[in-house]
């Protein structure tokens, strides 16, 4: 059963009277290798934030550093003189700390989903950690769980400098999220391999078993600490519940967090899920089918289609991102991406990123491989990724007049079009691009074959094959 939630609030925002949250965006599902249909583990994710942005795609090679540099946390802390880190593709949003996606060249991806916590207490060293986090992550992990790892030292050392957040990370054999209290408290979960995994904006993980080493990780004291703080009694609280306990309140009952996750449950799995009993949603679902491209490509483009809730039935002007219902592909989207992760291949075309700027309601998802060095042109701001690291921050304002050719104004040109009277534009746009979808999956095993062959006779022909590859698809 679902049940239609309507505020004052969210009556207001559809009017344009207040603002929607910042800390209630983005959208992530994983998918275990046995619960999708070619045995790769994916990460589908919206990353969401308003105002002016301006998306980047860069490629940073692997680097030598010396030990002792802030951060170097490795190995359970134990480094060598001089490491190396992992080339990786660095998807950026100039000016945000923790709206950048990164796939390396061990497979393994990492993107985050703000959750308030209720956490009110600040325990930082050295100001805390927050943009450096996953960047860290691209350029140290060689797993998913060394991922994993690696936040838990750094978080443990220095603190997290936000609310509360759950990063998700995944490589060929597995996916985890992490989610993070303000300060140094964590826990971490293990994907079943044969289960589907739904966050939007709230902690999502129930259960908590820190002596299951394999499918947990966390702080030793998740549930002492929830007791000393008394947001947890055993006694009359039942079973700890990690969401229910550590949430932000407001982002726990969130109608639009309640809906985005309902949404996502009802599309990928069986079942009858009760939004009015949202404490109950599991955790994890089985899909009714086995998960494709398709599956995570349609769902991140979602505007409720079809349900009691349509948002471009219920938005008065016909444009699905004006609706007061917190859609999942919204008018704040700035680009949504699928990770696929294969381990019967090499990594160079096995690990891969589906890229669709913008609004995914109006553009192709585009495959990125891991085994490109340079990458099409027109579709970063800097020629160099050292620029883009040392301007992150100060260059990020005027993108338009500064970068009036960069390719993302085409994607965002689309999808303003299109909602400007979307119910008339929307179909002959999802109709070409669901062709062009079509083709390009339809084509990826024999184009992988031959780029797998390639590899194993000329290293550097694959290597420009691939980015020729993705410029011929970015181009027609």
């Amino acid at each position: 059963m679902k049940k239609l939630f309507v505020s004052v609030l969210g009556l207001l925002a559809s009017m344009g009277a207040v603002a929607q949250p910042d800390d209630l965006n983005c959208y992530t599902v994983i998918a275990g290798k046995d619960a999708t249909v070619d045995g790769s583990v994916m990460m589908a994710h919206n990353e969401d934030d308003g105002g002016e942005q301006l998306l980047n795609y860069y490629m940073v090679p692997s680097q030598s550093y010396q030990k002792g540099d802030v951060y170097q946390l490795r190995n359970g802390g134990k480094e060598s003189q001089v490491s190396v880190t992992n080339k990786y593709l660095w998807i950026e949003l100039p000016g945000m700390d923790v709206a950048d996606s990164f796939l390396n060249d061990k497979g393994v991806a990492v993107v985050s989903n703000a959750c308030p916590s209720r956490e009110d207490k600040e325990d930082y060293t050295d100001g805390g950690i927050l943009y450096d986090l996953r960047r860290l992550i691209a350029e140290r992990a060689t797993s998913a769980k060394d991922a994993v790892r690696l936040i838990g030292r750094l978080v443990d050392k220095y603190g997290y400098a936000s609310s509360g957040r759950s990063y998700c990370v995944a490589d060929a054999n597995e996916g985890w999220i992490v989610s993070i209290v303000q300060g140094k408290h964590w826990v971490a979960v293990r994907i079943p391999d044969d289960m589907v995994m739904v966050i939007p904006n709230y902690y999502v993980i129930n259960e908590v078993n820190l002596t299951d080493t394999v499918n947990f990780m966390g702080s030793p004291d998740i549930i002492d600490y929830a007791v000393k703080r008394g947001w947890y009694n055993p006694k009359k609280d039942g079973d700890f519940n990690f969401a229910k306990v550590y949430s932000k309140e407001d982002a726990y009952n969130n109608s639009r967090n309640i809906d985005r996750k309902w949404r996502g449950l009802t599309k990928l799995a069986s079942g009858d899920f009760d939004s009015e009993n949202y404490e109950a949603f599991p955790f994890t679902v089985k899909p009714k089918q086995k998960v494709t491209l398709n599956t995570l490509m349609n769902l991140l483009s979602d505007h409720y289609e079809g349900t009691e809730i349509d948002c471009v039935r219920k938005s008065e002007d016909g444009n699905p991102h004006t609706a007061y219902w917190r859609t999942i592909c919204t008018n704040t989207t700035q680009y949504a991406v699928v990770f696929q992760l294969r381990k019967d291949m090499p990594v160079e075309i096995g690990a891969l990123a589906w890229i669709a700027p913008y609004h995914p309601c109006t553009q192709v998802f585009v495959p990125w491989y891991i085994g490109m060095e340079t990458l099409p042109e027109g579709y970063s701001r800097y020629v160099s990724y050292q620029e883009a690291q040392e301007k992150h921050f100060t260059d990020t304002t005027g993108y338009r007049e500064k970068y009036p050719t960069h390719k993302y104004w085409e994607a965002v040109k689309v999808a303003d079009r299109a909602d400007k009277q979307y119910s008339i534009f929307i179909e002959p746009i999802k109709s070409k691009n669901l062709m062009k979808q079509y083709e390009l999956i339809k084509a990826q095993p024999a184009f992988e074959q031959e780029m797998i062959n390639l590899l194993a006779q000329d290293k550097a022909k694959c290597v420009q094959a691939l980015t020729d590859y993705t410029q011929k698809v970015l181009s027609e």
